[in-house]
């Protein structure tokens, strides 16, 4: 019990044993991810093949890094191939080049992560060379894989001028990408970091941006000749330069 007499969890004492869950009589804990197989994975995929043949979607494996096990990664995105299933990945570019090779030829859709247009803002953010991350993009690029540019828009961190004319100055030197699409950012991670006894850095002041806001971003790209993609898929503005 903690001061206020709330039940609280030891995690030090934890091993991820996954054994106190299921007896939890008010379902206050649940255990959350667990250990599969590309079969068990594929399996699961597969109860909405209806779904995907009606709408035009598929499977897309993200994170954390699915680069990160590009030997599970493969196996799954091969069978799922097999079976007919669209196969995209969400990646935030960092990993190395020979894994990109590796996966490129079961991957038919590329979501390329690209947070920040400045390479110490970005580091300071994501411990991550931008310089690495550009050339992994400029590479796929230059295969020819299709590859959706999405980017995060974090008011008060990366929603700023300066990254809006890195994204148009990147597409410029892309012009092959299928498009870019903003992403608002979203407060629903902080109960889940609570859920797992985590803390975090960022102020509550950071709120989601309006949609008066995402449009003026989307207009400004829109009107430099960037080709936005919507939720739905669709470029929704191009402007050629």
């Amino acid at each position: 019990m903690d001061s206020e007499g709330k039940a609280v969890v030891n995690r030090d004492r934890c091993t991820d044993c996954g054994d106190c869950a299921p007896v939890c009589y008010p379902k206050a804990l649940v255990m959350v991810g667990y250990d599969a197989g590309v079969d068990e994975v594929l399996e699961v995929v597969l109860r909405d093949r209806d779904y995907y043949a009606s709408s035009g979607g598929g499977i897309t494996v993200s994170g954390g890094e699915p680069l990160m096990q590009p030997q599970f990664l493969q196996a799954l995105l091969r069978a799922a191939r097999n079976e007919g299933i669209h196969c995209c990945v969400d990646t935030s570019g960092f990993a190395h080049k020979e894994d990109f090779d590796y996966l490129r030829p079961v991957v038919d859709l590329w979501l390329f992560d690209y947070k920040e247009s400045d390479p110490i803002r970005h580091f300071t953010f994501t411990r991550s060379e931008l310089p690495t991350i550009l050339k992994r993009l400029e590479q796929l690029h230059d295969t020819g894989a299709d590859i959706l540019l999405r980017c995060p828009m974090i008011p008060d961190h990366n929603a700023h001028q300066e990254h809006l004319d890195g994204i148009v100055a990147l597409t410029r030197r892309l012009p092959n990408l299928r498009g870019v699409e903003l992403l608002p950012y979203f407060d629903l991670w902080r109960g889940k970091l609570k859920r797992f006894g985590l803390t975090d850095n960022l102020p509550e002041s950071v709120k989601p941006p309006s949609r008066e806001t995402m449009k003026s971003w989307n207009d400004y790209l829109s009107e430099r000749g960037v080709r936005l993609v919507g939720a739905d898929g669709k470029v929704t503005g191009v402007i050629p330069v």
